[in-house]
C-alpha cells in the first residue's frame, strides 16, 4: 500500500491519495473490503491496482513511478503486516520530504527501520525519479541486512537517506505473532484456533436449553476454545436449574466453559449482560435457544469474518420442519416453509440482512464500535445489524444451515407470523419506536418470547 500527494489533482483530500497494490486477489475483493468504507475514505483518492511482475524492488519502483507519473510530488510505500503502523508515522515520512525553511530540500528518500534489520516504509520525493530502476536493485530481500543495502545504494547514487526514528516489527515468520499482542489485543493462540463466546438469551427455555446447550458443545470444533453464557431474563420454570446441573457437571462440556448470568427481561438487554459476563473473546455469537448449529460452527464463524470488509454474519436459516427428523405437518405447510427460507437467503445475500434466528455472529471489537444491542423491547436484531452495515459487510457464513423451530408458525400460521413481521419492518423505516411496535407485537407490554421470529 502507498500514499501520495497529488498536487494539483482535485479529487483527492487534503492533497493525499491512498492506492493499495494487490498481489493474489481480485478487484471485487478489494471492493466488497473497502466499498463500506466510502463515507470515510475518498473514493476518488482512494484506489487498488494490481501488482506487476518481478521482485520486491521491481514492485515498489513500479509504484513509485506510477504515482510521479500521475503527478504525485511525495510518495510513501508501506507493507501490509506493519501492525504498529499509525497514521503519524506515515505523517512523519511526507514532512520529511517537505522543502526546508532555506528552500533546499529537508531529504529525498526516507527509510522506516524494521527490528529485523529491513525496513517497513520507504518514501520518496519526485526529484529522483530517474533514479527508481537502479534504487531498488542488488537487495538481499528478507534478510536483516536489507536496510544497510539500501542506504549504500541509495548513497552510491548521490541520495542521502533519513531514518524515521520510530523501529517498528513486521511479520516474517510465527514467532513475529508474539510482538503483536498488544496491537491487536488478541494472543497467538487467537490466531491459532478461534475463541468465541455463544451468548444464549432464555425466558422460560426448560423445554430448550439442555439441549441447546449439549448440541453445541457437540458441535464445536474447537470446544476448548468456547464459552457458552446463559443469560436469563427471569425464568420462572426450571431452566436455570438445568443449566446449574449442567454447570456441576463439566466433564459433560468437553472443556467448554459455562456460567449462567441474570438479567432484566429482554432479549438485547440480555444478551448485552451475557457479553459482559463472558471474557474476552474475539468472537462473539448470539444463539436462540431454539436453534441448532451447523457442525463446525466455530471454525465458520471465524472463516466468515476473517474475510477483509465483513463485520459480521449468520449462518443459512433453515426450519426443523424441513429436517427428516422433524415436528409433522401437512405438506402445504412444508411448501410454505420452504419458500419462506428461500425469501429468507434472498433477504440475506442481497439486502444483507439476517435475523437473529440465524445466529447472528461478530467480533467483539465491532460489536462494542456499534453500541452493543439497543435497549428495546423489539426489534433489538435489527437494529444492530442496520449499524453493523455502516461500517462493514454482513454475510452469511458457508456450508450447512442452522436448524429453527418452526413452532410460531404451526401455532399461529405462516401468514400472520410473517405478514406481521413484514409490518412492523416498514412501521420502523417509518419512524415508529421499537417499543411502541412492542406493544402491537405482544398486545400489551411485557418480556419478549425468546424464539425464532423471520
Amino acid at each position: 500500500m502507498f500514499c501520495y500527494d497529488s498536487d494539483g489533482l482535485s479529487s483527492s483530500r487534503d492533497g493525499w491519495c491512498v492506492e493499495l497494490r494487490y498481489f493474489g486477489g481480485t478487484a471485487h475483493q478489494l471492493c466488497h473490503w473497502l466499498v463500506p468504507f466510502k463515507s470515510v475514505l475518498d473514493p476518488h483518492a482512494t484506489v487498488w491496482r494490481p501488482q506487476c511482475d518481478g521482485d520486491l524492488g521491481q514492485k515498489m519502483a513500479d509504484a513509485f513511478k506510477t504515482a510521479f507519473r500521475e503527478g504525485a510530488q511525495r510518495v510513501v510505500v508501506v507493507g501490509s503486516d506493519i501492525p504498529g503502523l499509525t497514521k503519524d508515522v506515515v505523517k512523519q515520512a511526507m514532512s520529511a520530504l517537505m522543502p526546508a525553511d532555506d528552500g533546499g530540500m529537508r531529504a529525498q528518500f526516507v527509510l522506516g527501520p524494521a527490528l529485523d534489520g529491513g525496513y517497513y516504509l520507504v518514501a520518496a520525493h519526485c526529484s529522483i525519479a530517474e533514479k527508481l530502476d537502479e534504487l531498488f536493485t542488488g537487495m538481499t530481500w528478507g534478510t536483516e541486512v536489507v536496510r544497510e543495502q539500501q542506504i549504500n545504494v541509495a548513497r552510491s547514487l548521490g541520495i542521502e537517506p533519513m531514518i524515521l526514528p520510530v523501529p517498528l516489527s513486521d511479520l516474517d515468520d510465527p514467532l513475529d505473532f508474539g510482538r503483536i499482542g498488544s496491537c491487536f489485543g488478541r494472543s497467538v493462540e487467537d490466531f491459532l484456533a478461534p475463541r468465541c463466546a455463544i451468548i444464549i438469551p432464555v425466558l422460560n427455555e426448560e423445554q430448550n436449553i439442555e439441549e441447546c446447550i449439549r448440541h453445541t458443545v457437540a458441535k464445536a470444533v474447537y470446544p476448548e476454545q468456547l464459552e457458552i453464557v446463559v443469560s436469563d431474563g427471569g425464568s420462572t420454570d426450571s431452566t436455570c436449574s438445568k443449566v446449574e446441573a449442567l454447570i456441576s457437571s463439566p466433564e459433560s462440556l468437553c472443556g467448554v466453559s459455562l456460567r449462567l448470568v441474570h438479567s432484566a427481561p429482554g432479549r438485547g438487554e440480555q444478551q448485552n449482560n451475557g457479553v459482559a459476563a463472558a471474557s474476552s473473546t474475539p468472537y462473539l455469537a448470539f444463539l436462540h435457544a431454539d436453534t441448532r448449529l451447523p457442525f463446525g460452527f466455530d471454525q465458520r464463524i471465524a472463516d466468515c469474518l476473517g474475510v477483509p470488509g465483513n463485520v459480521m454474519g449468520a449462518f443459512p436459516f433453515r426450519l426443523d420442519c424441513l429436517e427428516p427428523n422433524g415436528p409433522s405437518c401437512s405438506w402445504r405447510f412444508r411448501q410454505e416453509m420452504r419458500l419462506m427460507c428461500a425469501l429468507v437467503r434472498r433477504r440475506v445475500v442481497h439486502a444483507e440482512m439476517p435475523y437473529g434466528d440465524q445466529c447472528l455472529f461478530t467480533t467483539r471489537q465491532a460489536f462494542q464500535r456499534c453500541g452493543r444491542f439497543p435497549a428495546v423491547r423489539l426489534m433489538e436484531d435489527y437494529i444492530l445489524v442496520k449499524r453493523m452495515q455502516r461500517i462493514g459487510h454482513v454475510q452469511m457464513a458457508d456450508g450447512d444451515p442452522a436448524i429453527t423451530s418452526a413452532r410460531r408458525w404451526m401455532k399461529h400460521g405462516y401468514v400472520k407470523i410473517s405478514g406481521l413481521n413484514l409490518l412492523l419492518v416498514l412501521l420502523y423505516e417509518f419512524g415508529v419506536h421499537p417499543d411502541t411496535l412492542a406493544n402491537i407485537y405482544y398486545g400489551k407490554p411485557r418480556p419478549q418470547p425468546l424464539h425464532a421470529d423471520q
